[in-house]
């Protein structure tokens, strides 16, 4: 499980994003990569979580 506040702060890079979504991919992706590497799981799980925690 990925703690709440490593999703709050994927949450807050999202937020500041400064130019459209789809530049914006390969960040994206890469920083799901680094949260899945650090708690040993895969970034369709990160994004996952991070779709429910901010659904709540």
């Amino acid at each position: 499980m990925i703690p709440r506040e490593e999703l709050a702060k994927l949450d807050q890079d999202l937020i500041e994003l400064d130019s459209p979504f789809s530049k914006e991919l390969p960040m994206l992706r890469n920083k799901a990569w680094e949260i899945a590497n650090k708690y040993g799981t895969n970034d369709p799980d990160v994004m996952r979580q991070y779709f429910e925690w901010k659904s709540q």
